[in-house]
C-alpha cells in the first residue's frame, strides 16, 4: 500500500497464497502453498506532474491494495504485518543488492543519467522504473531515488 508506478502495468498488485492440505512423511496434516494469486483490483490513476515517476501527462498509478481486507487478514490470522509480507516474499531488499540494480540502471541509460546529472529530476522515474521492472517491484522506490541522488553527489 502507498506505493506508486509512472504506468498502470508497472503498479503493485496484491498477491495472496493459496493452500492445500498435505500429509507430510510421518503422517501429519499439513498445508503446503498450491498456487499464488494476483489480485484483479485495478491500480487507480492520480494526476501527480512533480512525481519523479510520473508519466509525460503528469499521472501516477497508485498500488491496488485494499487496505482493510489486509487489516482483516491480520486479525483472522493473528499474523503482523511483516510476517505476512515475509510469507508472500515481500521483504525488503538487502541495500548492497539494490545498489547494483540501480548502478546497472544507470549504466544502461547514460544519457538519462547525464539529464538528471544536470538537474531534470523528472528523468529520475527512468531509473526508478528499471530498477522496479528488474526487482520485479519488490524495491523501495524511496530507497531507489536515494541512492541515485547519493550517486549524482
Amino acid at each position: 500500500a502507498g506505493t506508486v508506478s509512472g504506468s498502470e502495468g508497472g503498479a503493485y498488485r496484491s498477491m495472496k497464497p493459496v493452500f492445500r492440505s498435505v500429509m507430510d512423511a510421518h503422517g501429519r496434516a499439513t498445508v503446503q502453498v498450491d498456487q499464488v494469486t494476483t489480485s484483479k483490483m485495478a491500480p487507480s490513476k492520480r494526476h501527480d506532474p512533480t512525481n519523479p515517476l510520473a508519466d509525460a501527462d503528469g499521472n501516477v498509478w497508485e498500488a491496488a491494495v485494499d487496505s482493510a481486507a489486509e487489516l482483516v487478514e491480520m486479525v483472522e490470522t493473528g499474523q503482523e504485518a511483516a510476517s505476512i509480507a515475509a510469507t508472500r516474499g515481500f521483504e525488503s531488499m538487502d541495500s548492497n543488492e539494490l545498489e547494483k540494480i540501480v548502478d546497472a540502471a544507470i549504466a544502461d541509460n547514460r544519457e538519462a543519467w547525464s539529464k538528471f546529472c544536470a538537474g531534470e529530476e523528472k528523468v529520475q522515474g527512468v531509473f526508478v522504473g528499471a530498477v522496479m521492472k528488474a526487482t520485479s517491484g519488490q524495491a523501495d522506490g524511496k530507497a531507489v531515488s536515494a541512492i541515485l541522488r547519493e550517486r549524482r553527489g
